[in-house]
């Protein structure tokens, strides 16, 4: 059944319960089978099937043998309340053990390197309602879909020109060095079949708005369809992480190692601001805003608090002004 579509723990839902996953009709995108069919299998499975017979009169000899000779009990049919209890412990609780692929194995690796690196963290929030404006008129004007996303790479992207420190990567078997690429190559997350993947958008100073769209569409169809290439997941030097699709303001990123940088991204808000100009009077005018927050998660053995707040500010000021982001792409 290794051709049949289903995540790791659906096949050993499966294999705990001696089902074939390939009589199993997937109800999920592409036939993918989940949890819910397994279930069902299972439930369809219990229940006992109609003989030929069934409804035909019995003899009062065979109705009298069933009484005085009592059949054997048949063993009972696992059903989906009985899946977990079959991996049930002494003190009966109900577990289900799971085997990690190959995508959360490199994830278990790598974050178990990362938390030796000395973390500090620096959190703003972002007045994203120009930009939210800047994209709707590149959607009206020119047809295009340009996510969010792709706007926050792009400024990303510039104010790390003036800021390439923040775009290094560090070796712990060289201590007392570090590397600056030239190369904005930004690491992504993206939600796919295997998990999490976090692939990474190649020279993204070279490339136009539209460009890097069309990149982050490629790698999302890729990630999908589980097919993201080594090409893809290496040489990242910098990761950008979009929580605020799911859910979520402020958070506090692991970094990808040999990075010294991760920024995650918290979902946009309408939220009450102070207007920058007080009217007449001296009072401040109370305006709806779409604020978006930011989180850094940095080492600090080549970071500084400073170095972070002004790369920071720049971005912001980026994506506060986009009209000035666009006047520095060239």
């Amino acid at each position: 059944d290794d051709k049949v579509l289903a995540t790791p723990a659906v096949r050993s839902l499966a294999k705990k319960a001696n089902i074939d996953l390939t009589k199993v009709t997937g109800t999920g995108k592409q036939g993918r089978v989940l949890a819910e069919d397994v279930q069902k299998f299972v439930e369809q499975k219990s229940q006992p099937a109609q003989t030929a017979g069934q409804g035909q009169t019995i003899s009062a000899q065979n109705q009298q043998q069933k009484v005085e000779q009592p059949q054997k009990q048949a063993p009972p049919q696992q059903t989906s309340q009985t899946l977990f209890k079959a991996a049930q412990g002494t003190t009966g609780e109900e577990k289900l053990t799971i085997k990690m692929n190959d995508f959360q194995k490199g994830m278990q690796k790598t974050m178990t390197e990362a938390l030796k690196i000395p973390h500090f963290y620096y959190k703003d929030e972002i007045d994203v309602t120009q930009l939210m404006e800047f994209r709707a008129k590149i959607k009206q004007n020119l047809n295009a879909n340009v996510t969010v996303m792709t706007l926050l790479i792009k400024a990303f992207s510039l104010a790390l020109k003036e800021y390439p420190l923040v775009n290094s990567t560090y070796d712990p078997e060289k201590p007392f060095e570090y590397t600056i690429h030239k190369s904005h190559n930004i690491n992504i997350a993206i939600a796919s079949q295997n998990g999490l993947v976090v692939p990474n958008i190649k020279n993204c100073q070279d490339l136009s708005i539209m460009q890097v769209q069309e990149e982050v569409n490629r790698l999302r169809v890729i990630a999908e369809k589980g097919q993201v290439t080594p090409k893809d997941l290496f040489g990242g030097t910098i990761t950008l992480s979009n929580i605020g699709n799911i859910g979520g303001t402020y958070t506090a990123p692991i970094i990808l190692p040999p990075q010294v940088c991760i920024v995650g991204i918290g979902k946009v808000q309408v939220l009450p601001r102070f207007d920058g100009t007080p009217k007449d009077g001296g009072e401040y005018k109370v305006k709806a805003a779409k604020i978006m927050n930011i989180s850094f998660g940095c080492d600090h053995r080549i970071l500084d608090g400073a170095t972070v707040a002004n790369f920071s500010n720049k971005w912001k000021l980026y994506l506060e002004n986009p009209e000035l982001m666009c006047l520095d792409m060239h």
